[in-house]
């Protein structure tokens, strides 16, 4: 397995589970990318605009808060002064404002906590976005690292192969050499050979001339 296979699976095991079990790819990491910006756009326009409404129910809680407040600051005053009439009055007044509060208290707590989830909400998808910015980066980094890689392996397996072309040629130079000098020796083994046996032949040659002399006289 080369090394880009090896890049492949190290990120394959890593970011499988963003892209229902497919491999990372330009083409998927481009669309998951589209689908999770086109998930933040669509949770910050909710959060917008529920943020008016929410903005609009505060105002409205503060409005009532200050006119409960009033009431009971009026209400202290005619005690205080035991006008028991306006107090009478003002008591009236006061509950159903009061009845009020309670129910812009409440839909202020359940605004307040959807206001939470929706920021959470988008949090969460810029998060996504990121996320996703960050493995294409790194895909794209992983692809061009796996091809300097096969670059790299090319390129020693030429360097190897010259090598051992040069180990071969100068193998061969060698082995060249020596056949020469062995074939320089074989001939010179060959010429002394021819000398002992010329001077072996003359010395019978003169042997067999001084026996037939001999024999003459």
């Amino acid at each position: 397995m080369n090394i880009r296979d090896r890049l492949k699976n190290v990120f394959k095991e890593t970011f499988l589970d963003l892209f229902h079990d497919e491999e990372p790819t330009p083409d998927n990491m481009d669309s998951a990318l589209e689908q999770a910006r086109s998930s933040a756009e669509k949770a910050m326009d909710a959060l917008a605009a529920f943020t008016v409404s929410h903005l609009h129910l505060a105002e409205q809680q503060h409005a009532v808060e200050e006119q409960f407040s009033a009431l009971n600051a009026e209400l202290e005053s005619a005690l205080a002064e035991n006008d028991d009439s306006r107090a009478r009055n003002l008591i009236r007044k006061k509950k159903p404002i009061q009845n009020q509060l309670n129910q812009l208290n409440e839909r202020m707590a359940e605004s307040n906590a959807r206001h939470q989830e929706l920021k959470a909400r988008v949090d969460a998808v810029k998060g996504q976005v990121l996320d996703i910015e960050r493995r294409k980066m790194e895909l794209q980094l992983r692809d061009r690292t796996a091809d300097a890689m096969d670059e790299l392996a090319r390129t020693e397996d030429a360097i190897g192969q010259a090598h051992n072309y040069s180990e071969s040629i100068d193998a061969e130079q060698t082995v060249l050499q020596k056949e020469a000098a062995n074939q320089v020796t074989a001939d010179q083994r060959n010429t002394i050979d021819a000398k002992l046996n010329r001077l072996i032949e003359d010395d019978e040659v003169e042997q067999e001339l001084a026996r037939l002399k001999k024999e003459r006289n």
